[in-house]
């Protein structure tokens, strides 16, 4: 006796290939996926080497996320400041 909001359209099978995929697919998104594509392949870190790459990552220390975890300085944080690793990582 519960309301379902399921909407089928045709039969739910996994696609064979990718050109049956792309027949699936509208001509506008089609090019829309060739254009993201470019954008893509066009950005300069494209080009770096892996070792090339590592000399751009930058290592944020986290000196409270360092502490053991039974330190007072750590737990504080975990009770005053729950989102604290939510922020770290946006800020990187």
């Amino acid at each position: 006796s519960g309301c379902q909001s399921v909407l089928h359209v045709g039969p739910r099978r996994p696609f064979a290939t990718s050109t049956e995929f792309e027949k699936q697919l509208m001509p506008e998104d089609i090019l829309h996926l060739r254009a993201m594509s470019m954008t893509i392949m066009q950005d300069p870190v494209c080009e770096l080497r892996p070792e090339e790459a590592q000399r751009y990552v930058v290592d944020h220390e986290d000196e409270i996320g360092d502490l053991p975890v039974w330190h007072p300085r750590r737990l504080a944080h975990q009770v005053f400041d729950p989102f604290r690793s939510r922020k770290l990582a946006v800020a990187r």
